[in-house]
């Protein structure tokens, strides 16, 4: 191997290569990867700018290269990190060799989930967005298993019911951490209803996020109070939380106005909407198999209040 010029290398000079970690667990589908990172040293010194010649072993592939064999330079702290992937569930040996010296170390990929296991949650990060106005409603989207593992490389697909304008406008591929960002406007005052599913099973594993454009002014607040929680994730046990929506002006409380609730978590509110009662209080249970916290959003009719974010959880 030809030294860099930064580096000349003397048959003298003991280097040493340390595995200093490798992870597993990556799925086998060829795009979630697993990693490895070596460190390069001298006695006490760390070696920088040295050129690391990576191998691996089975029908596991280095990215970006898309083959089994890489070279990769050493940072300042001495180190080389490689990604690779595998579209075949197996355990994998990856050596790193430098001059005479080797090192190696053994990565797995796991089975690939189905998609019939996957969750696409939503985490809305806006309230009290204002039709017509430059901010938009933000969602972030997570693509996940029950375990909390992100799933990466996956294509999520966008649509909405209503008049409403999406960026990205149909589709977005999920990043490292499973996750996705879509923006959404609206011209005028109104509730929309964003679809976001997944491309290779949208009738599986999708999410429904109802949003809530305002006017300039509002009329109305909706508070929540946790009734039940910790509820187990059996899909029978239930925590409840009851809502009271109030007037700004006067904070009196508002009766027979409609509330819409939806949920991430793998979770079921019941109802999904409701009017409040005299006192203009409103209760939902909610039920899950997925053991977890879980998000409520509940809105008021187009442009009479914020949506009220409100947490549980599932044991």
């Amino acid at each position: 191997m030809q030294a860099t010029p930064d580096l000349p290398i003397s048959p003298a000079i003991d280097y040493t290569l340390t595995v200093i970690m490798v992870t597993s667990g990556a799925p086998a589908n060829g795009i979630a990867t697993n990693s490895a990172t070596i460190r390069l040293s001298a006695g006490d010194e760390l070696i920088d700018n040295a050129s690391i010649n990576f191998f691996i072993s089975g029908t596991a592939l280095f990215n970006p290269t898309r083959q089994n064999f890489i070279t990769v330079a050493t940072n300042n702290q001495g180190e080389a990190t490689v990604y690779f992937t595998n579209a075949q569930t197996e355990t994998v040996r990856i050596r790193a060799v430098f001059v005479s010296d080797f090192v190696e170390a053994d990565s797995t990929f796991g089975m690939p989930a189905s998609d019939a296991d996957l969750l696409l949650e939503a985490q809305v990060l806006t309230s009290n967005v204002v039709a017509g106005g430059a901010d938009p409603h933000i969602i972030d989207y997570f693509l996940t298993n029950a375990l909390g593992q992100f799933f990466s490389g996956r294509q999520i697909n966008y649509s909405v019911i209503g008049a409403a304008m999406l960026n990205p406008p149909m589709m977005d591929v999920t990043n490292g951490g499973g996750q996705t960002q879509l923006r959404v406007t609206r011209a005028v005052p109104g509730t929309v209803t964003v679809i976001a599913a997944l491309a290779s099973a949208p009738g599986i594993v999708y999410n429904r996020t109802r949003l809530t454009f305002s006017p300039s002014v509002l009329t109305q607040k909706i508070s929540a109070e946790v009734q039940v929680d910790r509820a187990p994730a059996n899909n029978i046990a239930a925590n409840r939380i009851r809502y009271q929506v109030r007037s700004l002006d006067s904070n009196l409380p508002v009766p027979f106005t409609l509330v819409y609730f939806s949920a991430g978590g793998g979770a079921t509110p019941i109802p999904d909407s409701n009017s409040t009662d005299a006192s203009g209080y409103v209760t939902i249970t909610l039920t899950s198999g997925s053991p977890g916290p879980v998000r409520v959003a509940a809105t008021l009719d187009s442009g009479l209040g914020s949506t009220n974010y409100t947490g549980v959880t599932f044991i």
